[in-house]
């Protein structure tokens, strides 16, 4: 997995009543999966890229109070070797969101 971000202030806020800065990112992704093939099972490679945008609040401590993140990749899987080797596309998607219920002050 390699991962390459940008984050900004973006303004600040309150969460439950505490301050915090919002800090924006946008972060690359590559990721990378090798299994050999075994007995019982092929080989198996994939390899994604995609982008995780998302918001986060901090508090002036650097506490996160809360995080919203969604993020696409996409990629190709390849299954087995040789002349029986079999490729797919596959697509990603996943969406994030936490936030701190008693923040501590």
């Amino acid at each position: 997995l390699t991962r390459v971000g940008t984050y900004r202030v973006r303004g600040d806020t309150t969460v439950a009543g505490v301050r915090g800065l919002v800090v924006e990112s946008v972060v690359r992704l590559h990721v990378i999966t090798d299994a050999g093939a075994t007995d019982e099972r092929p080989a198996l490679r994939s390899e994604l890229l995609g982008e995780e945008r998302g918001l986060a609040v901090f508090d002036p401590r650097g506490v996160m109070l809360s995080r919203r993140r969604a993020a696409g990749m996409t990629g190709d899987v390849t299954m087995g070797q040789g002349p029986g080797r079999r490729q797919m596309q596959q697509t990603i998607r996943y969406r994030s969101d936490l936030v701190l219920l008693s923040p501590l002050r």
